[in-house]
């Protein structure tokens, strides 16, 4: 009922192609789980040889974790025929295992599924940082955009992989409930921040290095630096445009009339920072300044100086200034909530 239930609940209230794809996945575990009346009701097999056959065929979801894995880290990398090629591998290794009963094939089976699921969250591991990172130099904002979570979600995954192996060589039935409770758990709680991800385009973790065809060089007809930094203070910082929320970088470059690459290659190089820290330092002075000549509440700043949220602004400015909204508005005599 769980996988069911977050199947209809993704293919019907989300948009995108994460959302649709989770959808996919959802339904496909529910398949995988109705074979379990088929298998006891049609086939007169020992215990043993029932509870084989159930893994050989639970091995079909393990690419359903690689596709939302994947396009996470990589949207839209995975394509109808990557999808299939990876299906068609743990088919052919499932299929031969039950067409012939041997137990080889069966243990060889395993490995690759303990290989293919390892490789996977080691993979994740090294991309997120790398991805973190990336954020910072597209985004204004990380709050539906940032898989930190997914750290926690990939360790966790690597510990039931372990306790499949057991439960798929001893054939315990303890061992395999544990597991089964364990995954719509995980499950669960990928479906929680996914449903929250922001539908990401493939271009939009592109580094700020994809330009536009018509996009020009840095080095050969960009204005110097401190051309650009003039431009930088009366058309970005004058304007306050980075009072806007879902602000990325090339919204930023196209106010300047500059691309990406200039505009990420300015900002690293000649101020030593991010996009998003840049932003948002400007956004904490304006906080700043709304605290200690105003009377509005906290989530008034956080609003009006470009926070999507207030547990945003106040992670932010805890952050960088070492203590809460109220605190400092406190110690410089403003007013508090």
């Amino acid at each position: 009922m769980f996988f069911m239930f977050t199947s209809f609940l993704f293919l019907v209230y989300n948009q995108g192609r994460l959302k649709k794809l989770m959808a996919g996945c959802m339904a496909f575990w529910v398949l995988l789980h109705l074979k379990e009346v088929f298998v006891v009701t049609h086939f007169d097999f020992t215990l043993m040889e029932v509870e084989r056959l159930r893994k050989c065929l639970d091995v079909l979801a393990v690419p359903t974790c690689a596709f939302v894995g994947v396009e996470l880290l990589r949207p839209g990398w995975f394509n109808a025929l990557r999808c299939a090629a990876h299906m068609a591998l743990f088919a052919v290794l499932s299929g031969t295992a039950i067409y012939t009963g041997s137990k080889a094939a069966y243990y060889v089976m395993l490995a690759a599924v303990v290989v293919y699921g390892l490789s996977l969250a080691i993979y994740g591991l090294v991309q997120i940082p790398r991805y973190n990172r990336n954020l910072k130099n597209i985004y204004s904002f990380t709050d539906d955009v940032s898989l930190q979570w997914l750290v926690t979600v990939l360790v966790i995954f690597m510990s039931m992989l372990m306790l499949w192996l057991a439960a798929s060589c001893t054939l315990d039935l303890v061992a395999d409930s544990l597991f089964h409770l364990l995954s719509m758990t995980l499950w669960a709680i990928v479906a929680y921040y996914v449903s929250r991800h922001a539908n990401l385009k493939p271009a939009d973790l592109e580094s700020a290095a994809a330009d536009d065809s018509t996009s020009e060089t840095c080095a050969d007809t960009q204005p110097a630096a401190y051309e650009f930094e003039a431009r930088l203070q009366h058309d970005f910082v004058g304007r306050e445009e980075y009072l806007k929320p879902q602000l990325k970088l090339a919204d930023m470059a196209r106010t300047l009339g500059t691309n990406r690459t200039y505009l990420s290659n300015y900002l690293n190089s000649v101020r030593h920072t991010t996009f998003y820290d840049y932003v948002n330092d400007l956004r904490l002075r304006h906080a700043c300044q709304l605290l200690l000549n105003s009377d509005l509440t906290l989530d008034v700043v956080a609003e009006r100086s470009g926070f999507n949220s207030l547990s945003t602004f106040r992670r932010v400015f805890a952050k960088r200034m070492g203590m809460t909204p109220n605190s400092y508005r406190q110690s410089r005599g403003g007013n508090t909530d």
